[in-house]
């Protein structure tokens, strides 16, 4: 029998539409840095895989202790490809306000589009706060 067929939608959405216009935007400026701001975890321990070897031995496997996982903050520019970023003990809206100052004073004037998912570090009232007090640096949200 197979799956059903559902037909492709015909035209786009209001909604998709209004996400769409802060991108376009961002995309016309020229002069304008775009930037794309996130956070990720990094474990200290490469993850292990299994392997072959000769019945009987066993390699040594060296380990530094617990597999303890390091957050990393970093901003990449999307035109040149380069970006600061920063080794961080938490994963907090307040790591990602010191990351965005890196860009801050990586770029002393223009424009600085800071392209940033959904997670709840970048939905921080913190950060929102500190983004209006900063107007060079407009967030643009990625779509969801």
């Amino acid at each position: 029998m197979g799956r059903p067929k559902l037909p492709w939608p015909k035209g786009k959405a209001p909604e998709a539409e209004a996400q769409l216009a802060p991108r376009a935007a961002v995309s016309a400026n020229a002069a304008a840095t775009m930037g794309a701001e996130d956070a990720c975890e990094m474990a200290r321990l490469p993850s292990l895989r299994a392997r072959w070897q000769r019945r009987g031995a066993q390699p040594p496997i060296p380990t530094p202790g617990k597999n303890q996982k390091r957050p990393v903050c970093g901003a990449v520019n999307l035109r040149t490809a380069a970006g600061p970023y920063r080794l961080t003990v938490t994963k907090r809206s307040t790591d990602f306000i010191a990351l965005l100052a890196l860009r801050w004073l990586a770029d002393p004037s223009g424009l600085i589009y800071v392209l940033v998912d959904h997670a709840s570090i970048h939905t921080r009232q913190a950060l929102q706060q500190w983004l209006a007090a900063h107007q060079r640096l407009p967030r643009v949200d990625l779509p969801s």
